[in-house]
């Protein structure tokens, strides 16, 4: 496995990494396929397994270790719509795209799935926990409750945290987080700027069940310093979604220690707003 240390050099090098993913993964669509248009499900599925193979090929390990996330999605599935990364790069290749009417008749057909309500973590349970590591400390600035952070109202949420259609939300929740684990948001109204916007992200457990049990506690402790790290890469103007750094995360520091990086975050977010 790559090794954690200098964990603060190698995020700019996976971002880079992952941004070339893209770029090949659109060459192999438009080269071997000659299709116009692709499933975003599928082709966010694929960039993701190149990076995971040229993350470990920059370690000179080779072959990778087997791909880990299978089954994958179907290359047919839609309900991620299709793909816009895919359509604008053939625009700035100019290489033709679908028609309007192509388009309206590909989608005619397709069950676009709606994000659905972020799940109801419940507080008190949280907060016990918070409290076992954190101390029954007030939460203000960045911090807006027990493993909850709030989000500048600049942040892209849609395409940083749900992912199209909510299938980076999905992925993580499903696939990405540990067993029991949920990551949820909060909708409130920022009133001075007359906007109802989810500003607040919000770590927890599914059950009460689930969160009585030690290792998921650890878990939980674990996501939230992540979700945390990712906060600061963003807040600091990184583009890579909650949901890829978190898979990052999983892949590259499985067994590493986490220390949460509260003085970082708070200090960025007195810069954010």
């Amino acid at each position: 496995m790559p090794r954690p240390e200098s964990i603060d050099k190698r995020f700019p090098l996976i971002e880079v990494k992952r941004k070339v993913a893209y770029y090949l993964i659109c060459e192999r669509y438009h080269r071997d396929r000659n299709m116009l248009e692709v499933p975003t499900v599928y082709f966010e599925y694929m960039v993701d397994k190149t990076l995971w193979h040229n993350i470990f090929k920059n370690y000179g390990i080779c072959p990778a270790p087997a791909w880990p996330w299978k089954p994958g999605p179907d290359d047919n599935d839609m309900s991620g719509g299709m793909s816009e990364f895919y359509k604008q790069w053939r625009i700035e290749n100019e290489l033709p795209i679908p028609t309007p009417q192509q388009e309206e008749d590909s989608s005619s057909d397709l069950w676009i799935t709606r994000v659905e309500p972020p799940v109801v973590v419940d507080q008190a349970l949280r907060e016990t926990i918070w409290q076992e590591y954190f101390g029954a400390n007030q939460h203000t600035g960045f911090i807006r409750g027990p493993f909850a952070l709030n989000l500048p109202v600049w942040v892209d949420f849609e395409s940083l945290v749900l992912g199209q259609n909510g299938c980076g939300i999905e992925a993580i929740n499903n696939d990405i987080a540990e067993p029991g684990l949920v990551i949820s948001w909060e909708v409130y109204g920022a009133a001075s700027l007359g906007l109802v916007v989810p500003l607040g992200l919000v770590i927890g457990s599914k059950d009460e069940a689930s969160l009585a049990l030690p290792q998921v506690q650890r878990n939980l402790f674990t996501l939230w310093c992540d979700v945390v790290a990712w906060f600061c890469e963003v807040v600091a103007g990184g583009t890579m979604s909650l949901a890829s750094y978190l898979r990052v995360m999983q892949v590259t520091s499985y067994s590493m220690e986490r220390a949460p990086l509260h003085q970082e975050a708070e200090a960025l977010w007195q810069q954010a707003i």
